[in-house]
């Protein structure tokens, strides 16, 4: 099973390294179509690794070539230390957009690696039903309950159906991924 397991995972990191190139090629060649096809059936976490690897200028153009949508969705899976380089090198108006469709506790989070004058401005431009979503959380300070909750919920309640539950997630969720599910008795 170990000699096995090992080739497999040979041949998925080869397949893996192959894909990347195919989706860098597209990207070098601003062969928007081609990148943008690739690129979007890649996990969220890959296309995150992806686009850390990229230099300012091939960052520049996915900037370009993806929603703020998408771009929320890469922004996400990279680590706070890392991620505040790329909204700052974001024209403005295009990272309010990204913090406007991002959880707001994620947005959150980003936003208080940057300094007081930058929130501001982003605020100021962002969607107003958003910013003031982040508006609530960012008053909680940092490592306190408040700071790490989320408002973007979905409560089920005892007497629901299976059907009513999922038609339910489908209209709250609007394309998004769920990742927690609490059960409360």
């Amino acid at each position: 099973m170990g000699k096995s397991h090992h080739n497999y995972q040979e041949q998925y990191e080869e397949k893996y390294q192959e894909y990347f190139l195919k989706v860098q090629s597209s990207l070098s060649n601003n062969d928007i179509e081609s990148f943008r096809e690739d690129f979007l059936e890649m996990h969220p976490y890959d296309q995150a690794m992806f686009f850390k690897e990229q230099e300012k200028e091939y960052r520049i153009n996915i900037y370009k070539y993806l929603s703020p949508e998408e771009l929320a969705e890469i922004m996400i899976n990279i680590d706070l230390e890392n991620v505040t380089e790329y909204f700052t090198e974001m024209h403005p108006r295009l990272a309010a957009m990204v913090f406007s469709e991002m959880p707001a506790d994620d947005a959150v989070d980003i936003l208080n690696e940057l300094d007081k004058e930058e929130v501001a401005s982003f605020l100021t431009i962002m969607d107003k039903e958003a910013a003031d979503e982040i508006k609530k959380l960012l008053h909680y300070e940092e490592k306190t309950a408040g700071s790490i909750m989320t408002t973007e919920y979905v409560a089920i309640f005892q007497d629901q159906t299976v059907k009513e539950t999922m038609q339910l997630f489908e209209k709250r969720s609007a394309g998004r991924r769920n990742h927690l599910l609490f059960i409360c008795t």
